[in-house]
């Protein structure tokens, strides 16, 4: 047997082919290679859009990093109660939802203006900051502009559900948080908080 690949021509070909058939269309095309990262938004001309929505995403992370003060919490769901709260009141006029469905029926814990996620967690041990790396990935395709947010609870034993959190907490969080920019380009925001029964 003879294996033969494609070339660039045969790929230029099948999608003019298509192109003329209206099987396939330009916004479709483009969906594709953006969500591929087969070409960066500026390939279509969208780069002064990306940026203002990168500069746009700074400012409101920067806001949760300096004005965000957590009180004691029992489960992460607490948690996203406090930081939607103080989302709508530090940004009034922005849409921001808690558990906004996906189209693959996974649950976003905070979305803001539809286009800017927050992941938020409390984790008790190492298994739990590696699936949130699972999590990532499956969101950063569709959600670029993501932002995780992770409660240290490693000050307890125990959390409010009488569960031991690891011993090493805070150390494995620090390590995650670096493989999340380092392979996803994603920031992660961390604050020491204590959860209560």
């Amino acid at each position: 047997t003879i294996e033969y690949r494609p070339s660039r021509k045969d790929y230029l070909e099948f999608v003019w082919e298509h192109l003329d058939d209206d099987e396939i269309n330009y916004t479709q095309l483009k969906d594709f290679a953006l969500k591929h990262r087969i070409v960066s938004p500026s390939f279509f001309g969208d780069s002064k859009n990306e940026e203002f929505e990168k500069t746009d995403f700074e400012s409101i992370i920067n806001s949760i990093r300096v004005g965000f003060e957590p009180e004691k919490i029992t489960d992460e769901e607490h948690l996203e109660a406090q930081m939607t709260i103080f989302l709508k009141a530090k940004f009034p006029d922005r849409k921001i939802e808690r558990q906004l469905t996906t189209k693959n029926g996974e649950l976003l814990d905070i979305v803001v203006d539809n286009k800017y996620v927050f992941e938020l967690k409390v984790p008790r041990n190492r298994t739990h900051l590696r699936n949130l790396s699972a999590q990532i990935e499956e969101y950063i395709e569709q959600y670029p502009n993501l932002c995780v947010v992770i409660a240290d609870t490693s000050s307890i034993q125990e959390d409010s559900k009488g569960e031991s959190v690891e011993a090493n907490l805070t150390q494995h969080i620090k390590e995650y948080a670096d493989k999340y920019k380092v392979k996803y380009g994603v920031q992660t925001l961390v604050f020491d908080i204590i959860t209560r029964r």
